[in-house]
């Protein structure tokens, strides 16, 4: 038999399909996507457009921050 010999790899590879299947078997709590320009939403499990507002984005995740600009905020007290 040809794999007789790797009994180790064969046993690794049987660990690891077995942790797989059940990391799969768990629903994702985050999916990764791009925005449009007309600002839905297609996730990468998911390929259908969600329209605005109705999904969420994790800010921290994509570098944004929330905050005003100092030229806002100078043109917001004028």
């Amino acid at each position: 038999m040809a794999f007789d010999d790797h009994a180790g790899a064969n046993k690794l590879a049987r660990t690891l399909s077995e942790r797989m299947k059940v990391e799969s078997a768990e629903p994702l709590v985050l999916d990764f996507g791009s925005i449009n320009h007309d600002y839905s939403l297609i996730t990468n499990t998911f390929p259908v457009n969600i329209n605005q507002g109705y999904y969420s984005k994790c800010l921290h995740l994509s570098g944004m921050k929330l905050g005003v600009s100092e030229e806002t905020q100078s043109a917001q007290e004028t």
